[in-house]
């Protein structure tokens, strides 16, 4: 009997994860959907956020077809929701998310070629502005803030940690999409408004 390759467990292990945090989860506006399409839907995102995290850490490189792949899922998610908010405010919603993800691309390449140019070296690459475009296709522009906030809080432990036991030289270039994954998947299981919370409740506001 042949056993199972480890790769496979943790593949099995990290789709189970996501399907039962997906089913748990309350996205804004999405909370409306029965849990069966609230499932399918998480589901879907937290498998494209694996596979750009894993390409990302293997190859320090991002697959530009599969963002624009997960941008037009998210925007054709967002028009799922025609069932629970109506058809017109799906299609408004879903332009408003495609009007923020653009804006999001647009920013975050500015950022990344402005950082290059400052330290001369690539800091945020082209493929990091793509996945944040998606992000924002998913979760809105509150929410992608949110995620951001999270992912370079989550970069920059990293970073300090990795210089302090010596496993990274200053500046020396990781993978991103992973911190911008967990930011993502974060806002996606909790909501903008448990994080605005949070963040409220932190600051004693």
């Amino acid at each position: 009997m042949r056993s199972i390759p480890i790769r496979t467990y943790w593949i099995l292990l990290y789709l189970t994860i996501t399907v039962l945090s997906a089913a748990l989860s309350s996205p804004d506006y999405f909370v409306s959907l029965s849990i069966y399409e609230r499932t399918l839907i998480g589901s879907l995102l937290g498998i494209l956020l694996w596979e750009l995290s894993i390409v990302d850490i293997q190859k320090m490189h991002v697959p530009v077809k599969l963002s624009y792949t997960g941008i037009l899922l998210g925007l054709v998610s967002t028009l799922s929701l025609a069932s629970s908010i109506g058809f017109w405010q799906s299609l408004l919603l879903a332009k408003s998310r495609a009007i923020t993800a653009l804006v999001a691309l647009l920013l975050t390449e500015t950022l990344c070629r402005t950082s290059e140019k400052l330290f001369n070296k690539i800091v945020l690459g082209i493929g990091d502005a793509k996945v944040v475009a998606m992000g924002a296709a998913w979760i809105g522009g509150s929410g992608i803030c949110i995620a951001m906030t999270l992912a370079f809080t989550l970069a920059g432990v990293f970073s300090i940690v990795g210089r302090i036991i010596g496993k990274l030289k200053p500046l020396q270039a990781f993978p991103f999409v992973p911190f911008t994954a967990i930011g993502i998947w974060a806002v996606w299981l909790f909501g903008t408004n448990w994080w605005f919370n949070l963040w409220q409740n932190l600051w004693g506001i």
